[in-house]
């Protein structure tokens, strides 16, 4: 037998590893026993991970239900829910708000564990569409509470949130307060909306900034009682929209033709960043519009409310919301409103040229307006370079006032651009100092709700009368901080007492009751032709039939033309009128007529005005009963508040009454 030495085998050994097929073999085998190595380590290091992930995930939820989170009154703010309701459900119906999908609308205590889920989601190729992205306020309050680990949140770039952020800039945000438009049901009450400023304490108008608006989806067709029931009832999807300022400033200063007031909120930079971030969240939902109650004034009350809850803005809301007293109640809260700006209408901007100019100067506006070849006369020649300047930047306003009015006048499209090269031909002129637009901000005028007490007399009968009203101003009112010359009474309720006589009872009855009474009343002027205007649904007394309970129902509609005089202290109206009336002391029980609303207000003094008017209305179907109707109101303002009135009317038969109005 021949044996192998100890020192021989390594050398044989080696030799077989040299063979091919052997050596390709057990490399293989090694690469395998490698590879399962290497999953195996893998595998375990994930499960360790995910094991160690959801450990964290489990405590974030203990912590959070520990902490009682979903009963904090910012959660439900963030989630819209009014710690207050009845249902506890959130006013965004939207299921595209919510994480949780449960059967009750945006639960507050599922929606907070799936936010934290959305939230440390490691799926961080969602981008823009991750949790984090789409709600930061979420997001900046949950960490602020919960303190997330840094290392279990996802590396999520919300690219789209970001350049957003970075192009509003935002430094400070005011609240903006458009005046009543009396030509758009939705506006005579006026706007709210948000405007987040560049820089603090800006006193131009910016238009490159950008604005959080809360308006409802309605097409413009929409217009008449399909609008109004759909208003009233939530009919209509209510949208957040982030938009340059530009846009609304055109919408109401040039179209609308109203003044816009921007209160710089005294908000910290936290609470600023707070109200953005909200903002970008609300701008992917929409919420029911109520036109009464959830509307601009509430959305944004609300919205200033979740950034900044030390003030209670939205609490003293609960049948209806407007926007005057929206912002009354912004200004009335201590160091809340930094400062304020206001930007005059586009009348009242082309007025402040037009008083600049002598009364020549205001003949030749109107002439160049109609007729540009004027420009080549001597009247418009003779005059300096500086007045010249001024003259054709007002026929230029004039003219634009006419667009805004009517896009589609071609001529007084062709007329603006031959007076904007005359203009440009002029070049750069001294600017010339114009007269201040006066104004008066809403919350120095009287507050929107009244109630009336009266005493009176009618055909010889006392009455002791109380009249309340929820919304909104009546043509004798102080104008101070509202439409001049307009009308808005909305829901007027009339109750009077009478006192018992040798031959009728003691007696309350509904003596009126008014649904709308709407009047508009625009002065001509040589640069306005606006017509005037007045609406009436009412249920009143009779003109038939006399007795204290007998009522007719009334729908009434005026259109005609009004004149100022006397420096504006006078103001005549004339205006056709049409009636249609339902009263069963009718022949038919019905009544259709024609007939002529006029009547002159004169004041005397800031405190003191007078009203005189004259109703005549003749039967043309139905029932051939003719009427007439007069009255004589004077007002005397005692406070900011309260006013007297003296009232002689005649509404067959003969009535006076003196009264005490206090507006809250």
């Amino acid at each position: 037998m021949r044996f192998v030495s100890g020192s021989q085998f390594p050398l044989r050994f080696l030799g077989l590893l040299r063979f091919p097929r052997f050596y390709y073999s057990f490399k293989s085998v090694l690469n395998y026993l490698g590879l399962v190595g290497l999953v195996w380590w893998v595998t375990a290091s994930v499960a360790y991970a995910q094991s160690e992930f959801f450990d964290y995930l489990d405590a974030v939820h203990d912590q959070a239900t520990a902490m009682q989170l979903h009963q904090n009154p910012h959660w439900l703010r963030l989630l819209h829910i009014n710690p207050l309701s009845v249902d506890g459900e959130s006013d965004i119906e939207d299921p595209g708000f919510f994480f949780s999908q449960g059967a009750q609308r945006g639960d507050p205590e599922a929606e907070l564990h799936e936010t934290i889920e959305a939230f440390l989601d490691p799926v961080f190729e969602k981008g823009d569409s991750h949790g984090i992205c789409l709600y930061p306020a979420r997001f900046h309050w949950l960490n602020q509470q919960l303190k997330f680990d840094p290392q279990y949140l996802p590396p999520v770039e919300c690219e789209r949130y970001e350049a957003w952020r970075k192009l509003i800039n935002a430094q400070s945000v005011s609240l903006v307060f458009a005046s009543s438009f009396m030509g758009n049901p939705g506006s005579v009450f006026g706007h709210t909306f948000l405007k987040i400023n560049q820089k603090k304490g800006n006193t131009a108008l910016n238009l490159l900034a950008f604005v959080v608006q809360y308006q409802a989806g309605v097409s413009d067709e929409e217009i008449g009682f399909e609008y109004a029931v759909r208003g009233v009832f939530g009919g209509y999807e209510g949208y957040y929209m982030l938009q340059p300022y530009y846009v609304p400033v055109r919408s109401n200063i040039e179209f609308e033709d109203r003044s816009l007031w921007e209160y710089e909120l005294n908000l910290t930079e936290q609470e600023t960043e707070v109200l953005v971030m909200h903002s970008w969240e609300l701008s992917h939902t929409n919420i029911p519009y109520y036109f009464f109650l959830e509307n601009c004034a509430y959305r944004i009350l609300e919205l200033i409310q979740i950034a900044a809850p030390q003030y209670e803005l939205k609490e003293p809301f609960y049948l209806w919301a407007i926007p005057s007293t929206a912002v009354r109640e912004v200004v009335d809260q201590d160091n809340l409103v930094a400062q304020v700006n206001y930007f005059p209408a586009r009348t009242r901007q082309l007025l402040q040229k037009f008083e600049a100019l002598n009364a020549s100067e205001q003949a030749l506006v109107v002439d160049i307006a109609h007729n540009p070849d004027s420009l080549n006369n001597s009247p418009f020649q003779n005059l300096s370079l500086l007045r010249q300047g001024l003259v054709l930047d007002t026929a230029v306003d004039f003219i634009t006032s006419r667009l805004n009015e009517n896009h589609d006048d071609a001529s007084a499209k062709q007329i603006r651009r031959q007076l904007l090269r005359a203009r440009s031909r002029l070049g750069s002129l001294e600017e010339v100092s114009l007269p201040p637009a006066h104004e008066i901000p809403i919350e120095l005028g009287h507050r929107p709700n009244k109630i009336r007490l009266g005493l009176g007399v009618d055909d010889f009968r006392p009455f002791q009368e109380i009249t309340t009203w929820p919304a909104y101003h009546d043509l004798l009112a102080d104008e101070q901080g509202h439409l001049e010359n307009s009308q808005l009474i909305a829901g007027q309720f009339q109750f009077r007492h009478y006192e018992a006589t040798e031959d009728d009872n003691e007696q309350w009855t509904l003596h009126r009751f008014e649904v709308v009474n709407v009047m508009n009343l625009s002065p001509h002027n040589r640069i306005k032709r606006d017509s005037s205007w007045a609406l009436l649904v009412a249920a009143q007394p009779s003109t038939k039939k006399r007795c204290p309970v007998c009522r007719k129902f009334r729908g009434a509609i005026s259109y005609g033309w009004s004149t100022a005089f006397s420096q504006q202290s006078g103001l005549f109206y004339a205006l056709g009128h049409t009636t249609v009336e339902v009263d069963d002391a009718y022949d038919y029980d019905y009544l259709v007529g024609a007939g002529v609303l006029t009547g002159l207000t004169w004041e005397w003094s800031t405190r003191w005005k007078a009203l005189v008017s004259l109703e005549v209305v003749k039967g043309v179907l139905g029932d051939p009963h003719d009427y007439v109707e007069a009255q004589i109101h004077q007002r005397w303002t005692l406070a900011q508040n309260w006013d007297a009135r003296l009232e002689v009317n005649y509404r067959n038969p003969w009535e006076g009454l003196a009264a005490v109005n206090y507006y809250f």
